[in-house]
């Protein structure tokens, strides 16, 4: 009976009970596979939910019924060196106030005598010949420009001097139909999904980096993936809001741009730690702490002798690793290999070194730490071999001392072998 009870207990669990638990979804293969589906059910969603009611420009009214399916386009350097040309050429032709007088005394109609002289830069641009044809052209570059946004436009545009009209034109946003909803308020649904995308292809390439490294997949850091998923989006919006009320005030929630934003809200996710350290930047601007001009006396070992006690549980050391090398042709082929290099501390009264790891899911960035590191006097030594042949080296003498230590360490080249 206890044979049957034991071999009952130790039988394997069938599949669909083993797929929610935490342990089969840490396991390395799981997990990427789960990523991957994640992703492509991801944009799956994103390109069903824009593939939604999309007409054919035959149906005009439905077609421009969207509004959201929009996005803002300017007129590129070329455009507008073609419109100069034709405002140009319209201007020179323009009658002035007195030319025009004297051609209508001339056929036998009244005039005033004293009419003062309007030059044909000064005059609204309706009055221009070739207003039309500058129209038309934007019509013919922008063709799926919404007619009540190019009626308010146009409006505007005859109203503006004729020596302001380009610049007008330079400054003027024309809302055009898009794929993209980078127009109002969907808008945040754009930065949302792209800031998704961004971050489950950064966990993807830092999963394939570890695996060809052969340094391994870590099944405790799923749950921060997981977070990093959840929070990122949040991050790429409070980033974009802070730029443009910095950059204007006035539009704190004017986030609707070109395929620039999609752009940067794919980097903010794919970088998310960066976007963390940018956010920790924008909090000293947005939410200032304390008087600046007040001096505050950093605590040290000399000023207080606790800081160097004995703590049995020990301290974290984090290091950013730098590279300098103005002379390598590639600076970011240079920096991928930052993740490779050989970080320790060697205790200055003697003994063993102690190994930091590489932290953080991007591989671009230096950072190592080491936890439970006995407080006193180190060495910290860094190096990296480059593929090239490149040696890069940097040593710098720290005092561990209770809770976090923070320190950054700027490698300069040493030697090429070979």
């Amino acid at each position: 009976m206890e044979n049957n009870t034991t071999e009952t207990n130790n039988a394997p669990k069938p599949l669909y009970k083993k797929i929610f638990t935490l342990t089969f979804w840490q396991e390395q293969n799981h997990w990427l596979a789960l990523l991957i589906v994640t992703l492509v059910a991801t944009v799956g969603v994103y390109l069903a939910i824009h593939s939604l009611d999309q007409y054919e420009t035959t149906d005009n009214k439905k077609y421009f019924d969207d509004p959201h399916e929009a996005e803002y386009k300017t007129m590129d350097a070329a455009d507008i060196s073609y419109i100069t040309s034709l405002i140009n050429d319209g201007s020179a032709n323009m009658l002035t106030t007195i030319e025009s007088a004297e051609q209508e005394v001339e056929e036998g109609d009244t005039a005033p005598v004293n009419a003062t002289t309007t030059k044909f830069t000064q005059q609204q641009f309706k009055n221009n010949p070739n207003n039309r044809a500058v129209k038309n052209f934007i019509l013919a570059q922008l063709p799926y420009i919404f007619p009540e946004d190019t009626t308010k436009i146009f409006a505007l545009l005859d109203l503006q001097p004729n020596n302001l009209v380009v610049t007008f034109i330079q400054n003027a946003r024309f809302k055009v139909k898009s794929y993209f909803w980078l127009a109002g308020p969907h808008t945040y649904v754009e930065v949302i999904f792209w800031t998704i995308f961004g971050v489950i292809t950064s966990i993807l390439f830092y999963i394939a980096m570890a695996i060809s490294k052969g340094t391994g997949f870590k099944p405790s850091e799923t749950p921060g993936h997981l977070a990093k998923i959840a929070y990122s989006p949040f991050i790429s919006l409070i980033i974009i809001f802070s730029y443009n009320y910095l950059s204007n005030p006035d539009s704190f929630f004017d986030v609707s741009a070109s395929k620039g934003t999609l752009i940067i809200s794919f980097l903010l996710g794919f970088y998310s730690s960066r976007a963390m350290k940018l956010l920790d930047k924008l909090k000293d601007i947005v939410l200032p702490y304390g008087d600046d001009s007040k001096s505050v006396i950093t605590p040290t070992s000399t000023t207080d002798p606790s800081l160097m006690a004995a703590n049995p549980a020990g301290s974290t050391v984090n290091v950013d690793i730098n590279l300098n090398d103005p002379q390598h042709p590639d600076a970011e082929e240079l920096n991928g290999h930052i993740s490779q290099t050989v970080v320790s501390l060697v205790p200055q009264s003697g003994g063993e070194p102690i190994v930091l790891n590489k932290t953080g899911e991007d591989e671009l960035e230096g950072l190592f730490a080491a936890q439970n590191v006995p407080t006193g006097n180190y060495t910290l030594t860094a190096n990296l071999t480059t593929t090239d042949g490149g040696n890069y080296g940097g040593n710098q003498d720290i005092q561990v001392i209770n809770g976090e230590n923070t320190y950054t360490l700027t490698l300069t080249k040493t030697e090429v072998s070979g």
